[in-house]
């Protein structure tokens, strides 16, 4: 009875529980260390079964890596091969259309050609037979 009287005070009760507090948390700590010490005893804290099938998905990973950055690659060629034909496509589509440009220049150029000398001809004839009859005015007068 002796010890209930005691834990009933207000400062025994809260010093008590202190107490218990304290052995409470060394034992953790006791356990975390046993815990820690025993892990590091063993070869490697990972089972062999599990240990083979990250050693598994270890290798997948490294192949699909490989995989990748082979298809990468390859992408990038292709890449590079279709700019270069776009490229060059492009380039002949404008060498054919500076040809298309030059034979159409010749042609307006023949063809204004041609009417300049046609109007020639008609001016001079038009000179000619303006000359004729300011003679025959000038004859008549």
């Amino acid at each position: 009875m002796e010890v209930i009287v005691v834990l009933y005070q207000g400062e025994t009760v809260t010093e008590a529980l202190l107490v218990i507090g304290v052995v409470l948390s060394a034992l953790a700590v006791a356990l975390c260390v046993l815990i820690i010490f025993r892990s590091g005893r063993t070869a490697s804290g990972i089972p062999a079964l599990l240990d083979l099938r990250l050693l598994s998905i270890e290798g997948v990973i490294g192949r699909s890596d490989a995989i990748i950055r082979d298809e990468l690659g390859r992408g990038r060629e292709e890449t590079r091969d279709g700019a270069r034909s776009l490229r060059e496509e492009v380039a002949g589509l404008f060498e054919r259309l500076a040809g298309s440009l030059r034979t159409s220049m010749n042609d307006l150029s023949t063809g204004q050609q041609a009417q300049l000398e046609i109007f020639a001809t008609r001016l001079n004839e038009a000179r000619t037979s303006a000359t004729s009859l300011r003679e025959e005015i000038q004859s008549a007068l």
